[in-house]
C-alpha cells in the first residue's frame, strides 16, 4: 500500500514510487469543521494477472482530523482509466476507485480545495497460465447489491413479493445516516433523503436489495412470484329468468288507490323472452294477464306480498313485492257552540276540522251526528245548526258531534263541549 496525505497547505509523500512535488492550492483550506482540510492517497497493485489494476483509496479529514463522510472526491490520471472517476466519501470518510494502466501513472485526487498525487506502478499483466487459476470476485453487476462494510443500518423488507405490485422497504439507523442510494437487484436504483422507498417488480426471480448511507450499507434479499393464474370460468348454467317486481305506489290508504304491478325480466343463460304472465296481489288470487298489471283498491289496512310468475317455454321465474295499506286518515274535530243573550234558550253550535294535521274548508263536512246532552239528537249534512232547549234555569249540557264525515277520507270524526244554557 502506497499513501500520499496532504494537510492543509503541506504535502508528504510515503510511496516506493518517485518522488512528485505538491500542488500549492491557490485559495487555503477551509476552517470549517466540515469543509475537507486533508486528503491521504492510498493504491495497492495487483501483480501477474492483476499487474495492470490498482485499487486507489482517498481519505478526506476535517481541520480535527475527523473522516468526513459524503464528500465528493474527483479522480483524475496520467495513464489509463478510472473507474469511477468521481465518488463520494463513505463513514470512514474513504472514497474508493479502481486504476487500469498498463504503464506507472500518477493519481491525482482533489476533495474541496485541498488535492493529492502518488505514484502508481502498475504494467502490462502477466499472460494466464495453461491450467486456469482462481481469479478475484469481480465487483457485483450494475444494480446489484454493494458489498457491505460496517454498519449500524437495518434494511427491513418484505421476504416475499409479486409481480407488478409495489413493495415498501425500510431502512433504520441514525438520524444522520441519510441520505441513502438504493439497489434492487433487477438493474434499478434510487437515491432517497426519507428512510423508506417503494419498488415495482415486473419479473419473477430473487433479488438482492442494497441500501448505503453515510454510516455503512447493508442488504437482503427478496423472492418475487408471478400472481396465481385466475380461476377457470364456470360453465354456463342452465336458461333462467332473474324477475324484479314493483309497485308504485308502494303504499296505498284504504279503498283509495290501487297499485300498479311491472315486472322486469332478465334472461339468462339463453333463456327465451318471457311469454306469459301470472299476478297475485297479495290476496292469493292468481290472474293471468299482460305486464304490466293493475291490482284494485284495498280494503283492508295491512302489509301484503305481491307475487308475479313469468314464463317463456320451458323456463319461468317469480320475483315479489311489499305493499303497505293504511287505514284511512281519522280527522280530528273540534265542537264550538254559543248562545244568544237570554232569555233564549238557544246555543248555535259549529264543528270544525284537520285531516293529517291541516285544516279543512267547512264545506268540506258533509255530515253531523248531535247529541245535545238532553237526550234530543239531530243530523245536519253541514258543519253547524241551533237548537232550543225547553228547559229553564241553568243547565250544563254535554254537546256530542259525531259520525263527521270528512271528504278525503272514509273515516269519521267525533268532538264534543260542554256548555251551560240558562
Amino acid at each position: 500500500m502506497r499513501w500520499m496525505v496532504v494537510v492543509a497547505l503541506t504535502l508528504v509523500v510515503a510511496s516506493g514510487c518517485a518522488y512528485s512535488a505538491p500542488t500549492t492550492p491557490t485559495t487555503p483550506p477551509s476552517s470549517n469543521p466540515n469543509e475537507p482540510f486533508s486528503i491521504t492517497l492510498g493504491s495497492n497493485v495487483g501483480s501477474g494477472a492483476t499487474a495492470d489494476h490498482a485499487t486507489i483509496t482517498a481519505k478526506v479529514q476535517g481541520p480535527t482530523g475527523v473522516p468526513l463522510a459524503g464528500v465528493t472526491v474527483t479522480f483524475s490520471t496520467t495513464a489509463g482509466a478510472l473507474d469511477p472517476e468521481s465518488v463520494a466519501t463513505a463513514g470512514n470518510g474513504i472514497g474508493t476507485t479502481t486504476l487500469v494502466a498498463s504503464t506507472a501513472a500518477m493519481v491525482t485526487a482533489k476533495a474541496g480545495q485541498v488535492s493529492a498525487r502518488a505514484d502508481v506502478g502498475t504494467q502490462q499483466a502477466a499472460s494466464l497460465p495453461t491450467t486456469p487459476t482462481p481469479t478475484p470476485t469481480p465487483p457485483p453487476p450494475s444494480g446489484g447489491a454493494p458489498t457491505p462494510i460496517p454498519t449500524n443500518l437495518v434494511l427491513n423488507l418484505p421476504s416475499t413479493g409479486t409481480t407488478n405490485v409495489s413493495v415498501a422497504m425500510f431502512v433504520s439507523g441514525p438520524s444522520t445516516a441519510a441520505p441513502f442510494a438504493w439497489t434492487f437487484g433487477d438493474g434499478s436504483t434510487t437515491q432517497t433523503a426519507a428512510f423508506n422507498t417503494t419498488h415495482t417488480y415486473t419479473a419473477a426471480g430473487t433479488y438482492t436489495v442494497g441500501v448505503s448511507g453515510t454510516s455503512g450499507s447493508t442488504n437482503g434479499k427478496i423472492t418475487i412470484s408471478d400472481p396465481p393464474a385466475p380461476p377457470p370460468p364456470s360453465p354456463p348454467g342452465a336458461p333462467a329468468y332473474t324477475v324484479t317486481l314493483t309497485a308504485t305506489p308502494s303504499t296505498v290508504v284504504v279503498n283509495t288507490t290501487g297499485v300498479m304491478l311491472s315486472a322486469n325480466v332478465n334472461q339468462q343463460f339463453g333463456a327465451p323472452p318471457a311469454t306469459s304472465f301470472t299476478w297475485d296481489c297479495g290476496d292469493g288470487v292468481p290472474v293471468a294477464g299482460p305486464n304490466p298489471h293493475n291490482c284494485p283498491l284495498y280494503p283492508t289496512a295491512g302489509t301484503f306480498t305481491a307475487k308475479v310468475t313469468a314464463t317463456g317455454g320451458s323456463v319461468s321465474g317469480s320475483g315479489t313485492t311489499t305493499i303497505t295499506v293504511t287505514p284511512p286518515p281519522v280527522p280530528g274535530i273540534t265542537v264550538n257552540c254559543a248562545q244568544p243573550t237570554p232569555p233564549a234558550l238557544t246555543l248555535n253550535c259549529a264543528v270544525s276540522a284537520t285531516l293529517n294535521g291541516s285544516p279543512v274548508p267547512s264545506t268540506a263536512i258533509t255530515h253531523v251526528d248531535w247529541d245535545w246532552g238532553n237526550t234530543e239528537t239531530s243530523s245536519t249534512a253541514t258543519n253547524s245548526t241551533t237548537h232550543n232547549y225547553i228547559a229553564t234555569g241553568a243547565n250544563t249540557y254535554i254537546i256530542i258531534a259525531s259520525n263527521v264525515a270528512v271528504t278525503g277520507t272514509t273515516a269519521t270524526g267525533t268532538g264534543s263541549t260542554s256548555k251551560q244554557v240558562q
